[in-house]
C-alpha cells in the first residue's frame, strides 16, 4: 500500500515539476494546528477488530507547486502531532507514563485549484491521499507496533495575501479513512521480525491548521 501511495504522489507532482525546474511557482507553509484521528483496523495477532484513536497540537509543511500555467497545483505535506492527548491504541489507552513512546503522524499527496474572489484573497479546494500513522515504540525490547491508515482527504484552504508573496493560511485537512494495516516489528541486531495485516476500515481526521507561506 505505500507504494501505491508513493506512486499517486509521483504521478501528482509530475506535472507541475516537468513544468518547473526551479522554486518558481512553488509555496512553502509552516504552522501549527490540531487534529483528531480515530480508525478502525483488524488484529494481527487476535484477528479480532479494533480501535485507534489520538488528539492534540502538531506542527505541519506543505509544499505546493502550480501545475504549468493553469490554477492547478500540487500539494505535498507532513504533520506531526507534537502532544498526543489520550492515546487509544488497539482498544487500549497509553498514558505518557506508560513506558512506550507513542507519536502520530500524516503524510500527504494531492492537487487542487485556487481562486481569487477578492485581490488579497486566494481560495483553494481539493483532494488528497493521506497515509495516517499511530505508532507505539518499546526501546527496551526493540518492538515498535504501528496502525496506518489510508485516506481521501479534503484540501480546503484560505490564503490572505500581505504581500505579492508572504500571506497566511488557514487550512482544513479533513481525511475519511478507507483503509487499516496492522503491523507488528520486532528487530534487533540482524534479527527482525515483521507481520502486517490489512483490510479496508473505517473512520476519520479531522483538524484545521494555520500558518504562514511564502511563495518564491
Amino acid at each position: 500500500m505505500k507504494k501505491a501511495l508513493v506512486i499517486i504522489v509521483i504521478m501528482f507532482l509530475s506535472a507541475g515539476m516537468l513544468a518547473a525546474f526551479t522554486l518558481s511557482d512553488s509555496t512553502i507553509t509552516v504552522g501549527g494546528g490540531f487534529d483528531t484521528i480515530s480508525g478502525t483496523g483488524r488484529d494481527i495477532f487476535t484477528d479480532e477488530k479494533f480501535s485507534s484513536s489520538t488528539s492534540g497540537g502538531l506542527l505541519y509543511l506543505f509544499y505546493d507547486l502550480k501545475l504549468g500555467q493553469t490554477n492547478w497545483y500540487s500539494r505535498l505535506g507532513y504533520e506531526y502531532l507534537l502532544f498526543p492527548g489520550d492515546y487509544v491504541f488497539k482498544n487500549t489507552t497509553y498514558t505518557k507514563d506508560s513506558g512506550y513512546k507513542r507519536s502520530a503522524s500524516k503524510n500527504r499527496g494531492g492537487v487542487y485549484y485556487a481562486f481569487k474572489p477578492v485581490s488579497k484573497i486566494k481560495l483553494c479546494l481539493g483532494a488528497s491521499i493521506t497515509e495516517i500513522s499511530m505508532t507505539l515504540t518499546d526501546k527496551d525490547y526493540a518492538v515498535k507496533q504501528s496502525n496506518s491508515f489510508y485516506a481521501i482527504g479534503l484540501i480546503a484552504d484560505c490564503l490572505f495575501m500581505f504581500t505579492e508573496r508572504f500571506g497566511a493560511r488557514l487550512s482544513l485537512c479533513h481525511d475519511f479513512i478507507f483503509f487499516a494495516m496492522d503491523r507488528y516489528r520486532y528487530a534487533e541486531k540482524t534479527y527482525e521480525i515483521v507481520m502486517t495485516q490489512s483490510e479496508f476500515s473505517g473512520g476519520y481526521a479531522l483538524g484545521a491548521r494555520i500558518g504562514l507561506s511564502y511563495q518564491f
